[in-house]
């Protein structure tokens, strides 16, 4: 589902068409993806239906490759959304960065709606804004990138949330997976 050029300066991870079973294998030989219920629809990628994909970046034991999530990264996927939600539906999850706290909280991440807005996760900031533009079957490019200052949301180059982020919630806890 990638469209064009894979860009690779400084690209630790790549989760594209290697899938079997439950595992959606990095293409980097570094951490693979667990997927519950998600079926290759595509030719370099998965389509999930009422299922998902964590990517334990932060969650094995002593071993921590991508530590470095805990300071800064970027987080890029090619999305497509096949229905619009019930009416009366919440905001659908689409895609996060969770903690590995008692709760699993969702530190920041992009959801949908039922009108066709994007929504950040969580949608409490005063700069957090409902985004109109995604229609089903359409592909778009998503960002969550968090540096030493801010965690940022983009969606086709627009930019939909960026708040800077209390950095003592790294004090006790830190991010488990994507």
């Amino acid at each position: 589902m990638c469209n064009g050029r894979v860009p690779t300066n400084r690209l630790v991870g790549f989760l594209s068409g290697n899938f079997s079973e439950n595992t959606w294998r990095d293409e980097y030989l570094g951490v693979n993806a667990k997927v519950t219920n998600g079926k290759r629809r595509v030719p370099n990628g998965l389509t999930f239906q009422g299922s998902w994909a964590e990517w334990p970046v932060g969650d094995m034991g002593q071993t921590v490759p991508y530590y470095f999530t805990n300071n800064e990264f970027a987080l890029v996927a090619t999305v497509s959304i096949h229905e619009v939600p019930k009416e009366d539906s919440s905001p659908v999850p689409l895609i996060g960065v969770r903690m590995n706290d008692t709760s699993s909280t969702v530190l920041f991440g992009l959801s949908y709606t039922h009108e066709k807005k994007w929504l950040a996760i969580p949608g409490k900031s005063a700069a957090s804004r409902f985004v109109d533009g995604w229609e089903p079957n359409e592909t778009y490019q998503v960002l969550l990138q968090m540096d030493y200052d801010y965690w940022t949301i983009v969606v086709d180059k627009e930019e939909i949330d960026h708040k800077s982020y209390d950095k003592n919630l790294f004090n006790s806890h830190r991010i488990s997976h994507f």
